[in-house]
C-alpha cells in the first residue's frame, strides 16, 4: 500500500557541501575569509576543494558575483562577477 499520508517527510540534512556553497553565498560582495580563522585545520583541503568546484561550476554567476583564492590558498575574496582582482593583490 501506499505511504501514511501523516507521515512528516524526512529531515533535510545538510551535507559539508551545503555549508560551504550557503556561507560563499551569505559573504559580502568585496569579503575576504581567512580560512585559518573560519575552517577547522582538519577540514582545510577538504574545504579548499570543495571551493574550487564551486568555482569551476560558476557558481555565483547568474547572481553577478565571483569567488576567487589568494596564491597560497590562504584566503578566498568575493567580488562582483569579472571584477576579481589578481590572485596576489589581497594576500
Amino acid at each position: 500500500m501506499g505511504s501514511d499520508v501523516n507521515t512528516p517527510p524526512e529531515p533535510y540534512v545538510q551535507t559539508y557541501e551545503d555549508k560551504v556553497g550557503q556561507m560563499l553565498i551569505d559573504m559580502r560582495i568585496g569579503g575576504i575569509l581567512v580560512l585559518s580563522k573560519y575552517v577547522k585545520p582538519e577540514n582545510n583541503a577538504r574545504f579548499i576543494e570543495v571551493v574550487k568546484s564551486y568555482i569551476e561550476r560558476n557558481m555565483g554567476h547568474s547572481d553577478g558575483w565571483d569567488i576567487g583564492f589568494n596564491n597560497n590558498y590562504t584566503k578566498i575574496k568575493k567580488q562582483c562577477k569579472n571584477n576579481l582582482k589578481k590572485e596576489n593583490e589581497y594576500d
